[in-house]
Protein backbone atom coordinates (compact mmCIF):
# COMPACT_ATOMS: atom_id res chain seq x y z
CA UNK A 1 0.00 0.00 0.00
CA UNK A 2 1.24 3.45 -0.90
CA UNK A 3 2.20 5.55 2.12
CA UNK A 4 0.24 8.55 0.90
CA UNK A 5 -3.01 6.65 0.39
CA UNK A 6 -6.01 7.82 2.34
CA UNK A 7 -7.48 5.39 4.85
CA UNK A 8 -10.29 3.31 3.38
CA UNK A 9 -12.88 4.88 5.68
CA UNK A 10 -12.05 8.36 4.40
CA UNK A 11 -12.08 7.16 0.78
CA UNK A 12 -15.52 5.62 1.17
CA UNK A 13 -16.76 8.71 2.99
CA UNK A 14 -15.66 10.89 0.06
CA UNK A 15 -17.27 8.52 -2.42
CA UNK A 16 -20.56 8.52 -0.50
CA UNK A 17 -20.49 12.33 -0.38
CA UNK A 18 -19.82 12.56 -4.12
CA UNK A 19 -22.63 10.10 -4.88
CA UNK A 20 -25.03 12.13 -2.74
CA UNK A 21 -23.94 15.32 -4.53
CA UNK A 22 -24.52 13.76 -7.96
CA UNK A 23 -28.00 12.61 -6.90
CA UNK A 24 -28.81 16.08 -5.60
CA UNK A 25 -27.62 17.73 -8.81
CA UNK A 26 -29.58 15.25 -10.91
CA UNK A 27 -32.73 16.09 -8.94
CA UNK A 28 -32.19 19.83 -9.50
CA UNK A 29 -31.74 19.19 -13.22
CA UNK A 30 -34.92 17.12 -13.36
CA UNK A 31 -36.91 19.91 -11.72
CA UNK A 32 -35.53 22.49 -14.16
CA UNK A 33 -36.18 20.19 -17.11
CA UNK A 34 -39.79 19.59 -16.08
CA UNK A 35 -40.33 23.32 -15.56
CA UNK A 36 -38.97 24.06 -19.03
CA UNK A 37 -41.18 21.41 -20.61
CA UNK A 38 -44.25 22.71 -18.77
CA UNK A 39 -43.55 26.27 -19.91
CA UNK A 40 -43.14 25.06 -23.48
CA UNK A 41 -46.30 23.01 -23.27
CA UNK A 42 -48.27 25.90 -21.80
CA UNK A 43 -47.08 28.39 -24.41
CA UNK A 44 -47.53 26.14 -27.41
CA UNK A 45 -50.94 24.98 -26.14
CA UNK A 46 -52.23 28.52 -25.64
CA UNK A 47 -50.83 29.75 -28.95
CA UNK A 48 -50.68 33.26 -27.55
CA UNK A 49 -48.03 35.88 -28.14
CA UNK A 50 -46.13 37.07 -25.07
CA UNK A 51 -47.04 40.34 -23.50
CA UNK A 52 -44.32 42.19 -21.60
CA UNK A 53 -44.21 45.50 -19.77
CA UNK A 54 -42.97 47.02 -23.04
CA UNK A 55 -45.80 45.64 -25.17
CA UNK A 56 -46.33 42.49 -27.19
CA UNK A 57 -43.43 40.42 -28.42
CA UNK A 58 -43.38 39.72 -32.12
CA UNK A 59 -44.11 36.20 -33.24
CA UNK A 60 -40.48 35.87 -34.38
CA UNK A 61 -39.26 36.86 -30.89
CA UNK A 62 -41.67 34.35 -29.40
CA UNK A 63 -40.39 31.64 -31.75
CA UNK A 64 -36.78 32.49 -30.86
CA UNK A 65 -37.67 32.22 -27.17
CA UNK A 66 -39.39 28.87 -27.68
CA UNK A 67 -36.42 27.55 -29.66
CA UNK A 68 -34.03 28.69 -26.94
CA UNK A 69 -36.19 27.06 -24.27
CA UNK A 70 -36.23 23.81 -26.27
CA UNK A 71 -32.43 23.97 -26.57
CA UNK A 72 -32.02 24.52 -22.83
CA UNK A 73 -34.39 21.65 -22.06
CA UNK A 74 -32.37 19.37 -24.36
CA UNK A 75 -29.15 20.40 -22.63
CA UNK A 76 -30.69 19.65 -19.24
CA UNK A 77 -31.62 16.17 -20.46
CA UNK A 78 -28.05 15.66 -21.65
CA UNK A 79 -26.62 16.82 -18.31
CA UNK A 80 -29.03 14.54 -16.47
CA UNK A 81 -27.75 11.55 -18.44
CA UNK A 82 -24.14 12.60 -17.79
CA UNK A 83 -24.82 12.88 -14.04
CA UNK A 84 -26.40 9.44 -14.00
CA UNK A 85 -23.25 8.06 -15.66
CA UNK A 86 -21.03 9.80 -13.10
CA UNK A 87 -23.16 8.37 -10.27
CA UNK A 88 -22.84 4.86 -11.72
CA UNK A 89 -19.08 5.27 -12.01
CA UNK A 90 -18.86 6.44 -8.40
CA UNK A 91 -20.95 3.48 -7.27
CA UNK A 92 -18.64 1.13 -9.21
CA UNK A 93 -15.63 2.75 -7.59
CA UNK A 94 -17.24 2.40 -4.16
CA UNK A 95 -17.91 -1.29 -4.85
CA UNK A 96 -14.29 -1.74 -5.94
CA UNK A 97 -12.98 -0.07 -2.78
CA UNK A 98 -15.30 -2.17 -0.62
CA UNK A 99 -14.31 -5.35 -2.45
CA UNK A 100 -10.61 -4.57 -2.13
CA UNK A 101 -11.02 -3.73 1.53
CA UNK A 102 -12.89 -6.95 2.28
CA UNK A 103 -10.30 -9.00 0.34
CA UNK A 104 -7.23 -7.57 1.97
CA UNK A 105 -8.97 -6.62 5.20
CA UNK A 106 -8.14 -4.25 7.93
Amino acid sequence: MHQRSLPIVIQTSYLHRDIATSIELRDYLRIQKVMGKEILRGITKSGKVFETEHGLLSSSATLKFLQRLEDVTSLLEHYEIMLETVKEQLNNLLALVSSTFSKFGA
